[in-house]
């Protein structure tokens, strides 16, 4: 099933969790979430149902979504604004909290480690935690300059290993991991990775997306004109392995038994690490 859900590039797409029928899409450029319901296809169109579509939450358009759990969803959009909203019991999105006075930047990447507790990153260098039970608005711990003054393009929590931990990736083209225990006392930085990256590119353009595998232990990434994957392990702070898969994949997602999907361009290839 191929179909086009926005107006514009669609930047994210997501299955609402236990509920494989309902898919989430967040485009890019028209500023709307939509929720589709693929098990019922209009026979002219041959396209999804669509269930709802919101083009209240964002004044711009919506860079990355998260659905988390059954009806919990976070946006973050090019007009510097974060919304935690929810779906309701009649299929419909309802705005919860907004904040859109603590970037200075387009916002990236949104996040979330709970229905409640979220992290977002972007353009101002920023990576910022936050929690929709406080009633300030601005995040309870962020840090500034996080990746040295670039852009803070992605972040990740690490749900199946130390859920206190999260990686960053940005155009510096290094991955960071953090404690966000950590954060108001030290920064919260454990170690920064760089090794994945090919020592001939100079200035990175490449939005890449590490990601925590082998239940939390580990991190994979791509890396700029390496057509490579690598994985480094967590405790030892090292790289365990890396291999060429012909292409640099610009986003990935971690399977069971540490398989890992790559997209390059139309196709999407499974990959299973046979040395780690």
């Amino acid at each position: 099933l191929s179909y086009k859900a926005h107006q514009g590039w669609c930047a994210n797409a997501q299955f609402v969790n236990n509920n494989n029928n309902v898919l989430a899409t967040a485009g890019g450029m028209d500023g709307t979430v939509a929720l589709w319901n693929v098990a019922s296809v209009e026979a002219l169109k041959q396209t999804p149902c669509l269930q709802t579509r919101n083009a209240d939450m964002h004044d711009a358009g919506v860079f990355s979504l998260n659905v988390f759990n059954e009806n919990s969803i976070f946006t973050a959009s090019k007009d510097r604004s974060i919304c935690s909203s929810r779906i309701t019991e009649d299929g419909q999105l309802k705005v919860l909290r907004r904040f859109d006075k603590f970037h200075s930047g387009v916002v990236k990447c949104v996040k979330a480690k709970s229905e409640d507790v979220f992290a977002t990153c972007g353009n101002d260098g920023i990576i910022a935690i936050w929690d929709t039970r406080d009633s300030k608005e601005k995040p309870v711990h962020h840090i500034e300059n996080a990746h040295g003054g670039c852009a803070v393009n992605f972040v990740e929590w690490n749900v199946e290993g130390d859920t206190n931990q999260i990686i960053t990736s940005a155009f510096d083209d290094s991955i960071n991991l953090w404690d966000v225990r950590w954060m108001p006392l030290n920064g919260g930085k454990l170690h920064q990775f760089n090794t994945h990256k090919h020592p001939q590119v100079s200035k990175h353009k490449m939005l890449y997306c590490p990601a925590f595998t082998f239940n939390g232990k580990a991190i994979v990434t791509a890396g700029e004109g390496t057509s490579a994957l690598t994985i480094y392990d967590i405790d030892n702070k090292s790289k365990v392995c890396s291999g060429n898969i012909g292409f640099d994949s610009t986003t990935l997602t971690c399977l069971s038994d540490g398989r890992v999907a790559a997209a390059n361009k139309r196709e999407i290839s499974i990959f299973l690490p046979i040395v780690c």
